[in-house]
């Protein structure tokens, strides 16, 4: 999911020009968290939860300012508008609730037991 969030947070900057430049560093920092991830370092989890709580305030803050500018959807594409921007939120709260559920798939195997 991390993946899918940078790869949308890139797409969207890209398409502004890179003039939404948080997006495009939100982009890189959710395929880095994903990474990290995927390879289960411990250092990927924090930055996946970390990335996570920047999607949510950047999520949150772009459908507050677009509800305020808007207003109530009356048409099909500030309705599109709002549902994805819910979708996007709802995924990084997603994904840092399953970041922190599976803590321990992240922790190093302990030292003191080796196979012979």
């Amino acid at each position: 999911m991390l993946a899918v969030i940078g790869a949308v947070d890139l797409a969207i900057a890209s398409a502004s020009g890179f003039n939404i430049t948080f997006l495009g560093v939100l982009g890189v920092i959710s395929l880095i968290a994903a990474f990290g991830v995927w390879f289960r370092k411990s250092w990927g989890l924090w930055v996946g939860v970390v990335s996570g709580i920047m999607t949510i305030t950047a999520g949150a803050a772009t459908m507050y300012g677009s509800a305020m500018y808007l207003g109530a959807p009356t048409d099909l594409n500030t309705l599109v508008l709002y549902l994805g921007l819910l979708i996007y939120t709802l995924a990084a709260l997603a994904t840092i609730l399953y970041l922190t559920s599976r803590r321990s798939a992240f922790k190093p195997p302990s030292e003191g037991i080796r196979p012979k």
